[in-house]
């Protein structure tokens, strides 16, 4: 049954690379029986630079955030942020529409031996993020929303994760939506269980969904 999702759900994850804003199909989600209660809220502030488009596209990815939490995690991102004001950044969660020229990127471009496209920071005893997308390295809407889902996982405490998963250290664009495997992973985090998230029905072929 496995392989029949995995084959559905790739070619739904395909189809975003050609069309954007693709509704989310209920049936290729985990169903969940009631929505958790709300563990952790947050406010992150938003560069002021980033476009009208873009703003779009990473409320977008929240929306998938939160429907993959099911209530658990109340975000909210608000685009007030002045970029330059560090002091500011220093102490609230950020997210910041960063070139490839800033000290961060380029000290985690040589971490990572690649150009990344986007950056979780933790400061104050992991209690305040900073978020960084570098989006003149960035070509498609769904590259777009996956990097900064990706990120906002991290903002989450999530790890990288396996294949097929938002959160696997190199997706890009190849998956569209948080699997199973990012599921795992955000359970074991928050101590909760794994059918409790709407997840993404696309599995490793090793794990015994």
């Amino acid at each position: 049954m496995n392989n029949i999702w995995n084959i559905v759900c790739n070619i739904y994850c395909y189809l975003h690379n050609y069309i954007n804003n693709i509704p989310r199909i209920s049936l290729l989600f985990n169903k969940v029986k009631l929505p958790l209660l709300c563990k952790w809220e947050e406010v992150i502030h938003a560069d002021q630079n980033f476009t009208l488009e873009e703003r779009a596209i990473i409320l977008h990815a929240l929306d998938d955030l939160l429907f993959f939490c099911n209530g658990l995690i109340k975000l909210q991102i608000i685009f007030d942020l002045d970029s330059k004001n560090l002091s500011f950044i220093d102490y609230n969660n950020t997210f910041i529409r960063a070139d490839s020229s800033l000290h961060s990127i380029e000290n985690a471009d040589k971490r990572a031996k690649n150009n990344i496209f986007g950056l979780c920071e933790y400061k104050h005893n992991n209690s305040i993020k900073t978020l960084y997308i570098v989006v003149e390295r960035i070509k498609t809407y769904n590259e777009f929303k996956t990097v900064v889902l990706h990120e906002l996982g991290h903002a989450l405490y999530m790890g990288h994760t396996m294949k097929p998963s938002i959160m696997h250290a190199y997706n890009y664009d190849d998956i569209a939506y948080l699997t199973y495997a990012d599921g795992l992973e955000f359970a074991k985090i928050w101590h909760i269980n794994v059918q409790d998230l709407r997840y993404l029905k696309l599995y490793h072929n090793y794990l015994n969904a």
